[in-house]
């Protein structure tokens, strides 16, 4: 093999995603699948893909290249990468791949792909089929129409496994009646809310955004951790008279939500709630995460620690039996449970568990504080110096006690009478040359100054 001197624009790190025509394109899916083969033992793989037209284009691609193959595909049009992930862990397939954008804006797409039992594909696997994608190219790309009626579609065998599953864990019939409204973002996530509705008919569900196309005429980008993108949920939610609302990404992974008065409510409250359900449930001896971005609401109410950013390190820590449940602030609820994987419709379920045993969403923010935050994404040059010196001179000098973390990049937590009060890491991107900067405070004045603080670097690096 040809030593690898250029990387394709959509190689990431720890998937294979872009702008779809330009960073990623069919041919590209194409040649991927013929590399797969050629470095993975494939006799069973299963596919999916989300509301994306680009994504199910890969992937119909992607079956091209194998075609010739002796290679049993199964497939599930228009899920949820939760199902992927399950079909991976509960099932005997080779590799489990999610075309799917994600987050991202609808004109991004690419692969997810787990290896037999979960995994995820990374490290030198990686390069080895970059290096087979490279020998593939040299061949003319062969674009042909794709029947599916030849594949076997998977969702019965998964659903059933789907519904056991969540019927195993939590005690369904003692959730409440309750009033509840979910935007779907245009993505496909539908289906397994489907199932959630079967499963508590005594929860009248409500949708907005679900078309199934997520597209340029989609309202907004579906991605529930900015607060633009929720508005439309919050408001409705509020004027509906709901009892909460949640909104998905595009492939229902995330979510966030909001309470009945439509107030946001991020991945840490939301997160606590799932904690203190968890051990309601008598899950008590288990090993609690959160995520260098979180505020200090789950790690002032429960025995957790701090774990990195990022689905793939996330699944093998629990895969490594090092973490049994992690929450991400943007929306990731990581159940070592639930397929050892991150499920929106699941973690919906466990909220609205912890709704009927504590009463209204609204309630969260007063058990569990976690104060005002934001985030500032800077650019990095080359060049750049560290700037962890002039932060904890401007920052931590003001504080007595500290703790400092060095997980996934540097994050300080500030403590009184064994509370985090204020705190804030950084961290560098896994794909771009940024570094993200996460901060917020219980104190409305130190939250201030810490935003000052931070803007004037914003500020600083912009002019330079």
């Amino acid at each position: 093999m040809d030593k690898i001197d250029v990387v394709p624009p959509f190689v990431k790190k720890f998937d294979f995603r872009g702008i779809y025509g330009k960073a990623i394109t069919d041919a590209d899916a194409y040649y991927l699948g013929k590399a797969l083969i050629k470095t993975i033992p494939l006799k069973k793989i299963l596919l999916g893909w989300d509301s994306r037209e680009s994504s199910k284009n890969l992937a119909l691609n992607f079956i091209n290249g194998l075609r010739g193959e002796s290679v049993e595909i199964f497939y599930m049009d228009k899920c949820p990468i939760d199902y992927i992930a399950a079909g991976a862990e509960a099932f005997d397939f080779d590799l489990s791949i999610m075309f799917t954008g994600s987050h991202s804006p609808w004109y991004w797409t690419g692969l997810l792909m787990h290896t037999k039992g979960g995994d995820s594909v990374q490290g030198d696997t990686v390069k080895t089929i970059i290096g087979h994608y490279y020998e593939a190219s040299k061949e003319p790309y062969e674009k042909s129409v794709v029947d599916l009626s030849g594949f076997k579609n998977f969702y019965t065998e998964l659903e059933t496994a789907y519904e056991q599953k969540l019927k195993t864990l939590l005690p369904l019939g003692r959730i409440k009646e309750l009033k509840v409204l979910v935007d779907l973002g245009d993505g496909s996530g539908s289906r397994s809310l489907s199932l959630l509705e079967k499963l508590l008919p005594q929860v009248k569900f409500a949708r907005i955004n679900d078309r199934g196309v997520y597209d340029g005429s989609s309202t907004h980008i579906a991605d529930p951790s900015e607060v633009d993108n929720m508005k439309e949920l919050m408001i409705d939610t509020k004027k509906g008279g709901y009892d909460c609302g949640f909104a998905f990404d595009s492939d229902a992974d995330r979510v966030l939500g909001v309470d009945e008065e439509g107030n946001y409510l991020n991945g840490s409250l939301l997160g606590s709630a799932m904690i203190e359900s968890f051990t309601t449930l008598g899950f008590r001896d288990k090993l609690f995460g959160y995520s260098v971005d979180c505020g200090p609401a789950i790690s002032n109410s429960s025995q957790s620690f701090p774990v990195p950013v990022g689905r793939s390190v996330l699944r093998r820590m629990i895969r490594d039996d090092t973490l049994d449940f992690g929450v991400e602030n943007v929306g990731h609820f990581y159940a070592k449970d639930f397929f050892m994987t991150d499920s929106g419709t699941f973690s919906i379920a466990v909220i609205l568990h912890w709704m009927s045993i504590n009463g209204k969403l609204s309630g969260l923010k007063e058990k569990y504080p976690d104060g005002e935050r934001e985030q500032i994404f800077i650019p990095v040059p080359p060049e750049e110096k560290d700037n962890t010196k002039h932060l904890y001179e401007e920052i931590n000098k003001k504080y007595k006690n500290e703790k400092k973390i060095e997980v996934d990049g540097l994050r300080y937590e500030f403590v009184e009478e064994n509370h985090i009060v204020s705190w804030y890491a950084l961290r560098h991107s896994g794909y771009e040359q940024i570094e993200k900067f996460y901060f917020g405070s219980l104190r409305n004045d130190d939250f201030i100054a810490m935003k000052k603080t931070f803007e004037a670097l914003f500020e600083a690096r912009r002019i330079k």
